[in-house]
């Protein structure tokens, strides 16, 4: 055994290592530091654990630590209070045996020091006979113990944890009735199918095993219950126009009874000649010579279900279509505007009427672009045949419906549309007609459409005449500066990040991008508002454009080219005061 309390030489260059607290700031030469690096005031940290364990058996230890600004031929100390714990000659780091331990647990305390500094590391020593021992697998069920079915073929979940597993062996399962099948075991759960039952109420036992750890789940499933019938109409409502006409629709009856027929009534006089035969259903409305809009239910039974079928019937001289020429017509359209959605490969057209019955009616088209488009649709024919107009169903909600926010609110089944952009009057020209319930429909209107951008190409020269360069606010970290045309269409929003704190904005490049921004514009706040359609700046993969900033005399530079969300292209110079806020010298 080597004496303990010994000392060590340090290298005459020392080993720096990089302490887990913040280093050390370095001071020059000073009335606080008079001999310069030399004298700086030594530090010593531990970097191995503070406590460590040994069984009964005993064991080798090591600590190591760091010592910075140590002066040349530095000594460090290491003492222990105990002599079960052996320690040797330090190196670059302290050594130590742990004795067998043949009583109690114990503990003793290593102290390692350089003149005033030091540090304890404490050593802990399990009694005879209490060595851990090693783990052993657990095998838990986490799901319930009884798992209940109905009389439907279905799928079942299992869910376990495994605590210790062993190298190659795995969890299994299996039943003890064949209509529980189709095991699948994967970490932490097990699925499996239970068979339909076409009998009485039954009950089977699954067994999860690993090794000669198992538990069991027990499975019910109820008996053979007859479905009830079910009456299925082609549709559920139908809008007549006042005249009248033939109402007819299909149904069908899903798990028919043996005996039973199918029976139709109506709550109103005006529905005449209603029958349902052989999967067609057949009624008469009569002419609505009133002046309100009216609604009657014709009611399906079968046996003990019913199905309820709805007629609504327009006024007396109610006009269904949809008709608003902007230029110099009548308004039956008093608003419009349009919806980009899809990723920018739908556009949905909304036109809004009022009456004075029923109120504001809002009718949504929806076209499908085939590719991204996210300026503006391009002139043409869309209709349901070649797939430009877009129709709800279950998998597709496109909104395409007719009035949808009122009584009269009817899916599109059918439409034709021309489209027609219109760049000199900044205008969208459709025209056409479309399906709502049994009425067709036409539509017209040439107008302005908030949301889509109808403005002209017109080139960069457009944009380089200003009449203001302002400031709207400033913070530590940002400003904004707004640039207006000179003929009052475009409006550009800067928001600069990152500016120092500084009220007169940097020079520089802002580039347009994602977060964190690093100095650049914000996109989510830079915005180009141009015909009083707004859109933010475009960012993907870095950002599309730039801005740059130069101080000229009394004022700034700004040349940017700048790219929105609606794919429009702007490029411009502006070399003006910044009003509201200061200018460079």
């Amino acid at each position: 055994m080597k004496l303990r309390n010994l000392f060590y030489a340090l290298l005459a260059v020392p080993m720096v290592f990089v302490a887990c607290d913040e280093a050390p700031v370095e001071e020059p030469n000073g009335p606080n530091n008079p001999g310069g690096d030399d004298q700086k005031e030594a530090v010593l940290t531990l970097t191995s654990e503070a406590t460590m364990e040994f069984t009964a058996a005993g064991g080798e230890g090591e600590i190591t630590f760091t010592l910075e600004n140590a002066e040349e031929n530095a000594k460090v100390d290491v003492s222990c209070d105990s002599i079960w714990v052996l320690v040797n000659d330090p190196a670059e780091s302290v050594t130590f045996t742990v004795e067998a331990n043949d009583g109690e647990a114990r503990e003793a305390k290593v102290t390692v020091s350089y003149k005033t500094k030091s540090f304890e590391v404490t050593v802990m020593q399990a009694a005879k006979g209490e060595d851990p021992k090693p783990a052993v697998p657990e095998l838990i069920r986490t799901s319930e113990e009884v798992m209940n079915f109905d009389c439907t073929m279905q799928e079942g979940i299992i869910t376990y944890t495994l605590a210790n597993p062993i190298q190659g062996q795995a969890v299994k399962a299996k039943a003890n009735v064949d209509w529980i099948s189709s095991f699948i075991v994967r970490d932490s759960e097990i699925s499996f199918v239970v068979a339909a039952n076409a009998g009485e109420a039954r009950e089977g036992k699954i067994t999860v095993e690993y090794g000669i750890l198992n538990f069991e789940v027990a499975v019910k499933q109820s008996e053979y219950v007859v479905p009830a019938p079910v009456i299925v109409l082609s549709q559920n409502s139908m809008e007549f126009a006042p005249e009248g006409g033939d109402c007819s629709i299909t149904y069908t009856i899903e798990n028919p009874v043996e005996g039973v027929e199918l029976a139709v009534s109506e709550d109103a006089d005006w529905i005449s000649d209603a029958v349902a035969l052989d999967g067609q259903f057949y009624c008469y409305v009569a002419a609505n010579e009133t002046s309100a809009m009216r609604e009657a239910t014709i009611t399906f039974t079968y046996g003990d279900v019913t199905k309820e079928f709805t007629v609504k019937q327009l006024f007396a001289g109610f006009d269904p279509n949809m008709e608003y020429v902007v230029f110099g017509g009548e308004k039956g359209i008093v608003d419009a505007w349009a919806e980009l959605g899809d990723a920018g490969k739908k556009w949905t057209l909304v036109f809004v009427e009022f009456d004075s019955t029923l109120g504001e009616m809002q009718t949504f088209i929806a076209l499908n672009l085939p590719e991204a488009n996210t300026r503006r649709p391009e002139s043409g024919t869309y209709s349901v045949a070649n797939g430009g107009i877009l129709l709800n169903s279950e998998r597709n909600n496109s909104n395409s419906s007719y009035r949808r926010n009122c009584s009269l609110a009817t899916d599109i089944t059918d439409a034709t549309f021309e489209v027609t952009i219109d760049t000199r009057r900044e205008a969208i020209v459709v025209e056409g007609t479309f399906q709502a319930g049994n009425t067709i429909v036409s539509l017209k209107y040439a107008g302005a459409m908030r949301g889509m951008d109808l403005a002209e190409d017109t080139g960069s020269s457009h944009y380089t005449e200003w009449k203001a360069l302002n400031k709207g606010y400033q913070n530590d970290e940002e400003c904004i500066a707004t640039a207006k045309s000179q003929d009052g269409k475009l409006e550009i929003m800067f928001d600069i990040w990152h500016t120092g704190g500084s009220k007169i904005i940097p020079e520089g490049t802002y580039n347009v991008t994602a977060p964190p921004y690093n100095g650049d514009l914000l996109a989510e706040t830079s915005k180009i508002t141009y015909n009083g359609v707004p859109a933010y700046l475009y960012v993907e993969n870095g950002g599309s454009g730039y801005v740059t900033v130069e101080h000229i005399s009394g004022g700034y530079k700004f040349t940017f080219e700048l790219t929105d969300e609606l794919g429009r292209t702007f490029t411009g110079v502006i070399e003006r005061e910044l009003k509201y806020g200061e200018n460079p010298a």
